[in-house]
């Protein structure tokens, strides 16, 4: 069902709380959920989660932070996502990033894996440790193969 919701462009922005038993958030997030809360949750639970999409729903300019060190590769990005409701930074460096991350409000992050002065699994893990850094929506962007 959350599928067919993200794929029709008429409901794709409607942010979709899931609330479940399956403690595997990874597969509701890979499938465009905004957030979860495993059940059974408190009432405090379920208004913190409430008071987040009250506040992402808010109109404002979203903030994009691009993470890539090849300058043409993050001009790409930025015509590719850019609009005029989203204020994009650019960055290049891993050490960039982290204090973009540490002194900024961002909404998303692009992040190329292969930066100059740390690759971006060690600069995930660093993200993961700042204050919602956990939540901080991150998509990979690299011509390197992943393993599954």
């Amino acid at each position: 069902m959350l599928n067919h919701l993200k794929q029709d462009p008429s409901t794709r922005h409607i942010p979709v709380q899931l609330l479940t038993v399956d403690e595997d958030w990874h597969h509701g997030f890979s499938h465009g959920a905004f957030a979860f809360v495993t059940k059974p949750t408190t009432t405090e639970g379920l208004q913190t989660t409430i008071a987040r999409i009250r506040e992402y729903s808010i109109p404002r300019r979203k903030r994009l932070l691009i993470v890539e060190d090849d300058a043409a590769q993050r001009l790409s990005i930025e015509a590719l996502l850019g609009h005029s409701d989203i204020e994009v930074s650019l960055i290049s460096t891993a050490a960039e990033a982290l204090f973009a991350v540490q002194n900024g409000i961002f909404d998303y992050v692009v992040l190329d894996l292969r930066l100059p002065d740390m690759n971006g699994f060690e600069l995930l893990k660093e993200i993961g440790k700042l204050p919602g850094g956990p939540k901080l929506p991150v998509v990979v962007f690299t011509g390197k193969d992943l393993s599954p």
